[in-house]
């Protein structure tokens, strides 16, 4: 869907979610490191974000609604999301859906496999598919290999190439995740991205903080200055309002190296999760 169709300052919007490239990929070792749950759990979890990508880069703002079931080793998470690029002088929509499988097998193993589409407009990527393998390598410590390929709108292919080393102690744990990205028609170049999570000392709250260097900005288009020098921080909330509600909050700043200098954007999100049983 479109709406004014695209300039060449739409092509050139870079996405805001800055960490958020790797973010999921670096975080699925510890959404695998879980207990065993006793029977099906089930969530859902709606959210906004809005990414400002500084100045004549516009602004992304979208609205994500996912559902989660987890049984035993086996978590599935299926995510629908509609998107908004407000450009200078247009404005595109697209709407996407992705779906996330975990298993956790024998012998201290597990995988996330990841599959999203979206239309061919220069909103997401349209075909991103990703595959983790985590081992354990000590009773607190984790490796993850991974690999993804990106496919853009604008024809731009991106592969991705990592490993990471994640350590667990008490009360949550510290990752770091190199990439090896190999966007189309441009240079190589390497990632780096540190996750640290701590959880509340009583209940189910926990704070989550990504620093990030490198391909910070290849989760929507690829720019025609895109320089792979960009860094940010991002920042995530999960609080408990009760036994079944929570609320989740995010902020991001992120710095984008362009041939006119350095450029500022943002990254704020807001969301709900209910616990269904």
């Amino acid at each position: 869907m479109n709406a004014n169709r695209q300039t060449p300052a739409t092509r050139r919007v870079l996405s805001g979610g800055a960490i958020l490239v790797a973010l999921g990929m670096i975080d699925a070792a510890a959404a695998q490191e879980t207990s065993t749950p006793a029977g099906p759990e089930r969530a859902i979890h709606a959210s906004v974000e809005t990414r400002d990508f500084g100045a004549d880069y516009g602004t992304l703002n979208s609205a994500t609604v996912e559902y989660k079931i987890e049984d035993g080793g086996a978590t599935i998470v299926a995510n629908a999301v509609a998107g908004e690029l407000r450009g200078r002088f247009d404005t595109e929509t697209a709407v996407g859906a992705g779906v996330t499988f975990y298993q956790r097998f024998d012998g201290a193993i597990s995988t996330r496999t990841r599959i999203a589409v979206a239309e061919s407009e220069p909103v997401f990527a349209r075909l991103d598919l990703a595959q983790d393998i985590t081992f354990g390598l000590a009773r607190a410590t984790t490796m993850t290999f991974g690999a993804r390929w990106a496919d853009y709108a604008e024809g731009g292919n991106v592969y991705f190439l990592s490993a990471g080393l994640r350590y667990y102690f008490a009360g949550g744990s510290v990752g770091y995740r190199a990439s090896y990205v190999d966007p189309e028609d441009r240079d190589v170049l390497v990632a780096h991205l540190v996750n640290l999570s701590l959880n509340d000392a009583t209940g189910r709250g926990r704070t989550q903080l990504w620093f990030s260097a490198g391909s910070t900005s290849l989760e929507t288009q690829l720019a025609d200055d895109f320089a792979g020098e960009d860094y940010g921080v991002f920042i995530r909330r999960v609080q408990p309002l009760n036994d079944t509600l929570n609320i989740t909050g995010s902020f991001g700043l992120a710095s984008y190296d362009r041939l006119a200098g350095r450029d500022t954007g943002t990254t704020i999100g807001l969301g709900i999760e209910v616990d269904l049983q």
